[in-house]
């Protein structure tokens, strides 16, 4: 019978855990989350109220907060996007539950957000007019923790300046 037994909740930080509930036959904890990166641990020590040496421990572990994440795939740079124009697509692979993308960059104005997703983004760009490349900053941040981002650069390469080549090897008549 569970009245004639004590129940003593024990360990470093064991806060996390507290009787819920107590019957003549059950007794019920209660776990807060756990806010941590690293597994939790109490120990339940139940001793008899008419014999106290004799006493059972329970250890009751809780698994730790799963560690927030987020990547990129491609996973590699550079991320480029041809003179002609055109798109390039992400997958954004997180167990958060929200994330945001932020073109910057005092150049980024050729580049776009075309389409998004929960788990994909697509960038868009016209054709390269101009003679330098153009390189934009993205910025990943997840809304639940802003502290997590991850900065990626998107480029475009430059249009050839134009030229004129002449072999003087071959003479040319040029009609006038």
């Amino acid at each position: 019978n569970i009245t004639d037994w004590d129940a003593e909740i024990t360990g470093e930080n064991s806060a996390w855990l507290t009787e819920k509930e107590r019957t003549e036959t059950s007794i019920t904890f209660t776990a807060a989350a756990n806010p941590e990166t690293i597994e939790q641990v109490a120990t339940v020590t139940f001793t008899s109220k008419e014999y106290p040496e004799i006493e059972e421990n329970v250890t009751i572990k809780q698994n730790a907060k799963e560690e927030i994440y987020m990547d990129l795939t491609p996973e590699e740079e550079p991320y480029t996007i041809a003179i002609e124009g055109g798109d390039i697509k992400l997958v954004i692979g997180t167990n958060a539950t929200a994330w945001d993308a932020e073109i910057t960059g005092d150049n980024s104005a050729w580049l776009t957000e075309k389409e998004r997703t929960e788990t994909t983004i697509t960038f868009t760009a016209a054709k390269s007019t101009s003679t330098s490349e153009s390189v934009a900053k993205v910025i990943f941040s997840l809304t639940s923790d802003p502290n997590i981002t991850q900065e990626i650069d998107i480029v475009q390469k430059a249009q050839n300046e134009p030229f004129l080549a002449i072999d003087p090897a071959e003479p040319q008549n040029i009609p006038m």
